[in-house]
């Protein structure tokens, strides 16, 4: 990197202070390599860090290889912070000038002294942000996703909760063995994570770039009697999302009523169905699909599912 323009100009080496040589001699800063936005606090750059642990924690949600892609950004950082603070501190030496012009070059060099250079407190407070930040994804959002789309247990507390009314929390009942109600068969490309209270398969599949992944599990719910009210109340209650109207699928004498509705990554399918007065939920959830083998196995994966000829009847 060429020597900034006015390099002997006094009021921009006090502000600057520590290392002023090496920042606007240097093409590579080590320190800004190896702690990015904490070295942007460092140096006081508030907006230039938070913009980055933006842009990171946005890789890390919806990135596979965020850790690839992470080394790219301290890289790019590395080879670009001492040129983006130079300029950064010429706008900040250049605003201070102008609004103190009835001061002398000693005291405006103390103001850009005082205003710029290096600080542990800025440090901190650049963490602090970065937490608050943090905080507000998991409230906001974290929390939004357990309301609207997480099935839970009786761990879980909502106080609006209606027993039989769908208000966005559904509560699994482990009173039955599901391997004793159904014969449970998954396609063969799908592994098997299920357990005695509930029926759960996976399948996943990448190119390297793109990922298809979806899953399914079927569950005995609490509260419920009525498996046309369960799905028509949440299909209202995602409507706005790309849900579709209640359906009606009939399979191996199963009739299920079922909708559909888009999230982030692909779409959540929900299949309900009375057995006597008990309400069991099927959930079909895609994410990426490159191929559409997801939404292939669907279909498939309803057909495959009987109830066991010595229980009763739906």
């Amino acid at each position: 990197m060429e020597k900034v323009d006015n390099i002997n100009d006094n009021s921009l080496k006090k502000f600057i202070g520590k290392n002023y040589d090496k920042i606007s001699t240097n093409w590579f800063n080590i320190f800004g390599f190896l702690f990015t936005n904490f070295y942007m606090y460092y140096r006081k750059m508030y907006l230039y860090g938070i913009f980055v642990f933006i842009i990171q924690i946005m890789l890390f949600i919806f990135l596979r290889d965020y850790y690839y892609i992470t080394f790219v950004i301290n890289l790019l950082v590395g080879f670009l912070i001492n040129k983006v603070y130079i300029i950064y501190a010429k706008r900040k030496v250049n605003r201070i000038k102008n609004k103190n012009q009835d001061k002398t070059i000693v005291e405006i060099n103390e103001i850009c002294e005082s205003k710029g250079g290096t600080s542990f407190i800025s440090l901190f407070i650049g963490i602090l942000l970065e937490l608050i930040i943090v905080l507000i994804i998991v409230v906001k959002f974290l929390g939004l996703s357990i309301n609207k789309e997480k099935v839970e247990d009786k761990t879980s507390y909502v106080s609006d909760y209606i027993p039989g009314v769908f208000s966005g929390i559904l509560y699994n009942s482990y009173d039955v063995v599901i391997k004793d109600e159904f014969e449970l068969t998954a396609p063969d490309v799908f592994d098997d994570y299920s357990y005695e209270e509930q029926f759960r398969y996976q399948y996943y599949t990448d190119d390297g770039t793109n990922f298809s992944c979806c899953r399914y599990s079927l569950s005995l719910l609490e509260d419920f009697t009525s498996s046309e009210n369960l799905i028509r109340d949440m299909s209202g209650f995602y409507k706005g999302r790309g849900s579709i109207d209640i359906q009606n699928k009939v399979s191996n004498d199963i009739n299920w009523f079922w909708f559909s509705y888009d999230t982030d990554l692909g779409k959540n399918y929900y299949y309900a169905m009375n057995k006597g007065n008990k309400v069991y939920l099927l959930n079909y959830v895609i994410q990426g699909d490159i191929d559409g083998s997801c939404e292939a196995h669907r279909e498939e994966v309803v057909d495959l599912i009987k109830i066991k000829e010595k229980n009763e009847e739906i």
